[in-house]
């Protein structure tokens, strides 16, 4: 890998511009490298990516779906030693009788999906790309793209440091938020969730009922102001010794109640957490720094010739099913798909290339996003008229196997 530092004035040439250092930049790196396809990978990064390291108490945790841990190995990357498995999901109502158990043996695997920190997985990715040798990879740290232009032939994109770099196709991997993609004329609808997301880290000293404690239990606990979810973390990631298991905490409710929880001391703020979850976790004893942010859908569209937007820059999810990184992971495969399936490397950002790509992930990225916003209106308030209905479908949910089985599937992000 070629570690750049670059000049005023210097001139860069390649195939495809990642735009974006966060762990879907980095695995699209990965993914095309790994795949052989005779393409030169140049990644733009704000921040450090050869310094990235694991740490304590990273709050920034991710569910993998067992199919993303599919999709990661044929990337040639590994899940992070630090990571946990998911051998059971626990969906409960607050104060009412619907339930749903989903379990790995019931699907015959060993997991149905794993949780790593974001900062663990991080370090993994880049472990990876450093092995790539220099003509095939370059890397421009703490740099900034500040304008991009394209042609029918290619994108040049200019950076703050003053580099000018050429390339067949740009692909956009940097998150939600872009005034360069704005000024590229690429459109985004947002819709407000009038919500917030309280994320940390928590960790139990007593553990609660075994039949939630043999197997590894990643908790969704709907709640009249919103969803909360524990995801079961490795103790290799935390430092608190003194706790028998972990949990990635994320807690969305109204930006009141969200604000109020935050302010509250430790003290005050498990004793809410007990008393909204309830003791099918354990006990709560532990609670690390929090952070809360808005939580909002948005989707990107109208790319321009020759550019493309994967992962967060594409679409941006309520937490409340946690399918927000799978998706960008797919949308990841699919680009990959679509470069290997192009008759000659010079039709690589083309128009036809771009319309293959869009139809390719058309129906995928529609139906998670229509059905995650579906769960935030039916699961996040106390309506009469949905309390009922919502309890009947976890009720069915639970007690036929066709269907329940089906379920499972699409919740180890298989279609």
């Amino acid at each position: 890998m070629l570690n750049v530092k670059a000049n005023d004035h210097d001139i860069h040439t390649t195939d495809i511009l990642v735009i974006g250092g966060g762990v879907v930049g980095l695995a699209l790196c990965q993914g095309l490298l790994h795949a052989n396809l005779d393409v030169r990978v140049t990644l733009v990064s704000s921040c450090n990516i050869l310094q990235a390291n694991a740490y304590a108490d990273d709050m920034r945790a991710i569910a993998l779906a067992h199919s993303t841990r599919q999709h990661l190995a044929s990337m040639g990357i590994p899940l992070p030693d630090s990571h946990a498995t998911i051998e059971q999901i626990h969906i409960s109502d607050r104060g009412h009788l619907g339930q749903v158990r989903l379990t790995a043996k019931e699907q015959g695997v060993s997991a149905l999906g794993y949780v790593t920190q974001l900062s663990a997985l991080e370090t993994t990715l880049s472990q990876q790309l450093s092995q790539h040798t220099d003509t095939q990879f370059t890397l421009f740290e703490n740099a900034q793209c500040t304008q991009v232009n394209t042609t029918q032939q290619d994108v040049t994109a200019t950076l703050d440091t003053g580099l000018i770099i050429h390339a067949k196709t740009l692909v956009f991997a940097d998150g939600q938020g872009s005034d360069l993609k704005r000024t590229l004329g690429i459109a985004s609808h947002s819709v407000d969730y009038q919500q917030h997301a309280l994320v940390s880290v928590v960790g139990v000293s007593r553990i609660g009922p075994t039949r939630y404690h043999h197997k590894l239990t990643a908790f969704e606990r709907f709640t009249d102001k919103g969803p909360l979810a524990l995801l079961p973390m490795s103790r290799d990631a935390v430092s608190d010794d003194a706790c028998q298991q972990y949990y990635s905490l994320v807690w969305c409710a109204s930006k009141e109640d969200i604000a109020t929880l935050t302010a509250l001391d430790d003290t005050s703020f498990k004793h809410a957490l007990q008393t909204a979850f309830g003791d099918r976790a354990g006990l709560f004893s532990y609670i690390s720094q929090r952070q809360h942010f808005p939580l909002k859908l948005v989707s990107h569209f109208n790319n321009p010739q020759r550019i493309f937007s994967l992962g967060n820059a594409a679409q941006t999810l309520h937490p409340i099913a946690g399918q927000g990184f799978n998706l960008g992971i797919r949308d990841v495969m699919g680009f990959i798909k679509s470069v290997n399936e192009l008759p000659q490397k010079e039709d690589l950002g083309t128009q036809t290339h771009q319309d293959r790509f869009i139809a390719m992930r058309h129906s995928d990225r529609t139906a998670v996003t229509q059905v995650t916003s579906l769960l935030v209106t039916v699961f996040s308030n106390a309506f009469p008229g949905l309390v009922i209905p919502r309890n009947k479908a976890l009720h069915l949910l639970h007690s036929v196997p066709l269907i329940k089985k089906w379920f499972t599937k699409i919740a180890m992000g298989y279609r």
